[in-house]
């Protein structure tokens, strides 16, 4: 995620509301989880997509995956899906398919983004050393702003809808009420 050095800035639609008309597309899935816009990012085929299945079956939300609009509005970083993706999840193994939530709600159009959470391959040589008392956190910069990131290591049989459930009420304890 290489920050481009500019500065986006909300653009004003036809009727006056706040746009991502000059975002930038990343990338990624965008979840709602817990009231906080969550960034799953990683290399193809990380299990992004399933990560965003198994969060969806566990009551979360989708907005975005696979391509994720990024951009600032009222001095917040946020995300929404591309129109043509709205509504939309690959699933390695099926394909495209619809992705609704059990109550059938749409996608939600825009969230602010609070977390990105990367998923990391570690490998057998590097999982011994991986952070094991604390997480692998840092920032990175979305849209000329910096937000929390956790590199979490994915590997077969770690229940990862339950870790990052867990990283996201633990970021939000530490957050300011915005």
């Amino acid at each position: 995620m290489a920050d481009t050095g500019k500065q986006k800035r909300p653009v004003t639609g036809n009727r006056g509301e706040p746009s991502l008309d000059a975002a930038v597309t990343l990338p990624g899935t965008l979840m709602l989880i817990d009231g906080q816009g969550v960034l799953i990012t990683g290399e193809s085929g990380c299990g992004k997509s399933d990560l965003a299945f198994a969060l969806m079956d566990r009551g979360h939300q989708l907005v975005a995956d696979d391509a994720v609009e990024v951009g600032v509005v009222d001095g917040r970083v946020t995300g929404r899906c591309p129109d043509q993706l709205r509504g939309l999840l690959e699933l390695r193994g099926l394909g495209v398919v619809q992705a609704l939530p059990r109550d059938e709600t749409p996608s939600l159009p825009e969230v602010a983004i609070r977390l990105v959470l990367e998923l990391v391959w570690p490998g057998a040589e590097h999982w011994p050393a991986w952070p094991r008392l604390e997480g692998d956190w840092d920032s990175v910069k979305l849209a000329g702003t910096h937000v929390p990131r956790l590199r979490l290591p994915a590997a077969p049989g770690r229940p990862l809808p339950l870790l990052v459930e867990t990283a996201v009420r633990q970021q939000r304890a530490e957050l300011p009420h915005v």
